[in-house]
């Protein structure tokens, strides 16, 4: 006994999301993650290479760089030195749009 063929035609609506898919993805990903690629390799070139580590780079919201790390210790190290990163990341990336530094646990 066979399985009867199932005949699938698509729609031309299906073709339209795919459209509109890349539009949104060129309108809202593309244009942050061109500030983010700079501040992301600034940030892997001046972060001493033993905190970098154990953070990442999670976003850059309203001038914000959110950086998640993966331990209370590793956090309170940046802590300490996240004002001369700030600076630095600053002069590194004026187009970016810097303002401060969050870290978080994460």
């Amino acid at each position: 006994m066979s399985m009867p063929e199932l005949k699938y035609k698509p729609r031309a609506s299906t073709t339209r999301i795919g459209h509109l898919v890349d539009v949104l993805l060129r309108k809202t990903i593309e244009p942050g993650q061109t500030r983010l690629d700079p501040l992301a390799q600034a940030w892997d070139r001046v972060v001493p290479p033993g905190l970098a580590a154990h953070s990442r780079i999670k976003g850059l919201v309203n001038g914000q760089l959110r950086i998640g790390v993966d331990s209370p210790v590793y956090m309170y190290e940046l802590q300490l030195c996240s004002q001369d990163l700030l600076q630095t990341l600053k002069q590194e990336c004026p187009r970016s749009g810097l303002r401060t530094i969050k870290l978080m646990l994460g």
